[in-house]
């Protein structure tokens, strides 16, 4: 019964210069990617995940590695795809400067 305790305490925000992700119970962890850092972008979709119904998105940095969890798969692959055009935004505004 693990993931609905999880996902009723887990948090994330999108935008065009972060990705900020807040999760935890009892230790609450905050995650804070700038998307200048971000290198590579996956949906994954783990046993325990299908068992739920669910995917993951992973963000990989130079740094490691940051995920947003506990996405329905239609909403992970969304928000991969916006992370992408908002990572391509980002590298063309950088080779214009």
């Amino acid at each position: 019964m693990a993931p609905p305790v999880f996902y009723r305490h887990y948090r994330y925000l999108l935008d065009g210069e972060k990705i900020d992700v807040v999760c935890g119970v009892i230790f609450i962890r905050h995650t804070f990617v700038p998307i200048e850092r971000v290198m590579q972008v996956e949906v994954t979709h783990g046993p325990i995940n299908r068992m739920w119904g669910l995917a993951d998105v992973v963000v990989t940095t130079a740094g490691g590695v940051a995920q947003i969890q506990y996405l329905e798969p239609d909403e992970a692959e969304r928000v991969a795809n916006d992370l992408g055009q908002i990572v391509n935004k980002v590298l063309r505004a950088r080779g214009r400067a």
